[in-house]
């Protein structure tokens, strides 16, 4: 399987310590080498850091037919998926404005205010066993302005399903999890005048998808 996480996060290598090792001989020095390679191909790869961004990769090579834009038939969904498994950039359901998943993206709103949205982690997954393709985008706050009135919350939208044979459309599942709240005075912003519009802990069905790639 393919395994890709993508996240705005600080690095765990950050968090990480020294381990001190008492190594009495080269060859108890080359097993200790041979150990840590081994488990490193068990646990998937390596972790690198770029811009600001964990991406842990699996030996297995992307299928260079996952690589390009997945644009759904509905629901503004949109994702960019490069040769290395990670995605690039996405567009989601609430409009249509584009984000990266390592940094905070504002827009206008139609009603001369300002959207906000921050990502969380984003993870692709492949399973070459029955073409499963498995996309996870996490926003972690996102806010609109909707002129007197303003919404905000969080979501996690979860897309699984089968590729076609010929690479070229990829049928999906969409659950959604996350909350978000009306906000009636945004000027003013009391407990009172908040009102919760979904609110679903646990991942909620929305319906099937049909992506497609295609050509910009």
């Amino acid at each position: 399987m393919f395994h890709v996480i993508v996240s705005s996060e600080k690095s765990l290598a950050a968090l990480t310590f020294p381990l001190v090792l008492k190594i009495d001989s080269m060859k108890t020095y080359w097993s200790i080498v041979n150990l840590i390679v081994l488990l490193a191909c068990l646990g998937c790869g390596q972790t690198s850091e770029h811009t600001n961004r964990e991406q842990t990769l699996c030996e297995q090579a992307l299928p260079p037919f996952l690589a390009g834009i997945w644009q759904a038939d509905r629901g503004n969904w949109r994702f960019e998926i490069e040769t290395n498994g990670t995605i690039s950039n996405a567009i989601v359901f609430l409009n249509k404005t584009m984000m990266s998943p390592d940094k905070i993206t504002t827009y206008p709103t139609k009603f001369g205010g300002t959207g906000i949205f921050e990502p969380g982690p984003w993870t692709l997954e492949y399973d070459p066993e029955g073409r499963m393709l498995e996309v996870q985008i996490v926003i972690k706050h996102f806010y609109q302005d909707m002129g007197d009135h303003a919404m905000e919350g969080d979501m996690t939208d979860l897309f699984r399903g089968p590729v076609s044979e010929d690479g070229q459309s990829w049928q999906a599942e969409w659950h959604t999890s996350g909350k978000s709240v009306i906000v009636k005075n945004k000027n003013t912003d009391t407990a009172k005048e908040r009102k919760t519009l979904n609110d679903f802990p646990e991942p909620v069905y929305r319906g099937d998808l049909v992506f497609r790639k295609i050509e910009e």
